[in-house]
């Protein structure tokens, strides 16, 4: 299904494409898994093992992998109190006030994934059931927050310039 929304300069095209691609695979093997699991366990009283274990991972995983697709496109859910008194040049220093802290943020939860990556992987840590390694899962999200942390750079360095990131 071709995507109607314009490209935004945030992100490169075939990045988008990257993203997205992961999280319908990671979504529908989720949803897979789940219909599975159910049927399993009420049809047969055979649940699958371990089910809860991979869920959590793939929940993991697609919130961080579409947090720079809803980033880039600016869809994220915002509290917008003020939106009616800011305009004009207050408008401007608060969308890039705004973008700072995100940008902070999202520095932070990076730098604490690869810190929590570190001691999981030096420590062995495992699930309790299935007992799969966690330290792939914090790299990865680390990974996901730093691409997020880019995209986020890029919307303030459009808005830094005075112009959209969509443009």
């Amino acid at each position: 299904m071709p995507n109607d929304r314009p490209p935004t300069a945030a992100m490169p095209r075939w990045l988008e494409c990257i993203l997205n691609a992961i999280v319908a695979l990671v979504i529908f093997s989720m949803m897979a898994l789940i219909f599975a699991d159910v049927l399993l366990r009420y049809l047969f009283n055979a649940p699958i093992a371990g089910s809860f274990e991979i869920v959590q991972f793939q929940l993991a995983l697609v919130i961080f992998a579409a947090l720079p697709l809803v980033s880039a496109s600016e869809e994220h859910i915002v509290v917008s109190l003020f939106d009616g008194v800011f305009r004009g040049a207050i408008r401007r220093i608060q969308r890039v006030g705004v973008s700072l802290v995100s940008i902070a943020a999202l520095g932070l939860i990076a730098w604490l994934m690869v810190l929590q990556g570190r001691t999981a992987l030096r420590y062995g840590k495992v699930t309790g059931y299935l007992e799969l390694p966690l330290a792939g899962l914090d790299f990865a999200m680390a990974a996901l927050a730093l691409v997020t942390l880019l995209v986020q750079t890029a919307l303030l360095w459009h808005r830094l310039r005075g112009r959209s990131a969509a443009s």
